[in-house]
């Protein structure tokens, strides 16, 4: 058995060669401690039901609309045992320093109105934590326009990265974002200047945050040339962070717009090459480190990962793993970590994620195998 991982874990190298092909770098380390194959252990997971929204208040539009002026505002909150939100803040938002205020107190102020059927877990209501909501403020039509001179600076920085003049593209854009945006439509394609900015600096999980970001702004604000480039983005950007089944969610999503993807279009070849990966018996590994929770209300360091495999170990390269959150939709359990143990979910992988918790010295490798069913399937 020995010899069979460490086979596979040889596949895994030459598979990342097959991605680069199609300019996906798996960013698979070259070397590996664990020598022998892991022991498999089932995991239980809680039986849950995620908050139900039954009444909602629609955030008033403030006055700003006079002004023609768009934004957004996401909010994190709790939602009690009794259905009741609890403990709302705003987390992130167009922030635009003339109008954000106004948005913000707009979101904040309904958002408290809301009203909930309480989350359950082996059916008893509990208090579900760290919820979320995007609200978007946009009028019908604005029909995802820009103004002049935010086109002349998206300009300006288009043609730097063409040029691959990072330095150059950084000034421009820190300067296009630095002024007032009154529609949505900038916001999204200011993402987007940031995804393709990030990406070609080599930073990826930064270039995948604004491309998601981009996405729900450029989908909202009716952007369609740019929620169709942000939908390319975000398939090869979630290939290369192994994000592999949000991947092809994104190309099936890009498959139905308006006149479809043609024979011959490159993101096919990405396509084919993540069911390659999936249906192998190689280990998909994934390098990952712990970073400071953005939407926790205590100072935490983690990780989360999405799963493309229901069976997965973790194997800490500095610091330490102190446990692992394991959720599937609704259902969930935390599981403290083991040396040399692998844990399997007996639910579908697309609907799965690992929160890993630890200290700020914490790197690690995230190895997904194949389970054996899943092998003789």
């Amino acid at each position: 058995m020995t010899g069979q991982w460490n086979q596979l874990k040889r596949r895994s190298r030459l598979m990342a060669n097959g991605l680069a092909l199609l300019a996906i770098s798996s960013g698979l380390p070259g070397a590996y401690a664990q020598t022998s194959a892991p022991t498999v252990t089932p995991v239980v997971l809680s039986q849950g039901v995620e908050p139900k929204l039954l009444d909602r208040v629609a955030p008033a539009y403030p006055n700003v609309n006079r002004q023609g002026v768009e934004g957004w505002v996401k909010v994190l909150f709790d939602v009690d045992a009794t259905g009741k939100v609890v403990d709302p803040v705003v987390i992130d938002s167009s922030a635009d320093r003339h109008y954000d205020t106004a948005f913000r107190e707009s979101v904040l102020k309904a958002v408290q109105e809301w009203q909930y059927e309480p989350a359950r877990v082996d059916g008893e209501p509990v208090r579900r934590a760290n919820m979320t909501v995007f609200t978007a403020f946009l009028f019908n039509d604005s029909a995802g326009g820009t103004t002049r001179k935010f086109h002349t600076g998206y300009t300006r920085v288009a043609d730097a990265l063409d040029n691959d003049d990072l330095e150059k593209a950084r000034k421009e854009l820190d300067r296009l974002a630095s002024r007032p945006r009154h529609v949505l439509a900038e916001s999204a394609y200011l993402d987007m200047l940031e995804a393709m900015w990030h990406q070609k600096a080599g930073q990826d999980l930064e270039a995948l945050r604004f491309v998601e970001q981009g996405l729900v702004i450029a989908d909202d604000a009716a952007v369609t040339r740019a929620y169709d480039q942000l939908l390319r983005m975000s398939v090869t950007q979630n290939a290369l962070n192994h994000n592999f089944h949000t991947a092809l969610e994104r190309y099936e999503t890009l498959s139905e717009l308006d006149g479809g993807l043609a024979a011959d279009d490159p993101v096919h070849g990405v396509a084919q090459r993540i069911h390659e990966i999936l249906a192998d018996e190689a280990p998909i590994m994934t390098e990952g480190k712990l970073t400071p929770c953005t939407t926790c209300r205590e100072p935490e360091m983690m990780l989360t990962r999405n799963l493309n495999r229901r069976q997965f170990t973790i194997e800490p390269t500095q610091g330490q793993v102190d446990d692992i959150r394991i959720t599937c939709g609704p259902a969930h359990t935390t599981v403290a970590w083991a040396e040399n143990i692998a844990w399997q979910i007996n639910q579908d992988p697309a609907d799965c994620k690992v929160v890993i918790k630890g200290d700020d010295k914490t790197t690690l490798q995230l190895i997904e195998i194949k389970a054996q069913e899943d092998t003789s399937a």
